[in-house]
């Protein structure tokens, strides 16, 4: 059975909240989430990202640039601006 894909929540030297997903067969980046997000949120903008990065990369014709820039918006998004970026990800996926 294949292993669940995960993302890993990290904060850095100046104390600002990461998640760090694959990208690419084997290139992980760090996106920042929203400061103001209770360590809840930040669980689950994490699940979050992992589920878009996880889509973005199964569709084939999703360009690396592309799914970096949509993981930027989700991991910092709210409200209609994630909505936005789901219904993107929804389309090209």
């Amino acid at each position: 059975m294949p292993r669940r894909p995960t993302g890993s929540r990290f904060r850095n030297d100046a104390g600002r909240l990461y998640v760090r997903v694959l990208v690419g067969d084997k290139d992980r980046e760090s996106f920042p989430l929203d400061p103001k997000l209770t360590a809840e949120q930040a669980e689950r903008h994490e699940e979050l990202v992992v589920d878009v990065a996880v889509r973005l990369r199964a569709s084939r014709n999703v360009a690396r640039d592309a799914i970096v820039a949509l993981l930027e918006r989700a991991a910092v998004g709210e409200g209609r601006a994630l909505r936005d970026v789901i219904a993107a990800v929804d389309v090209v996926c």
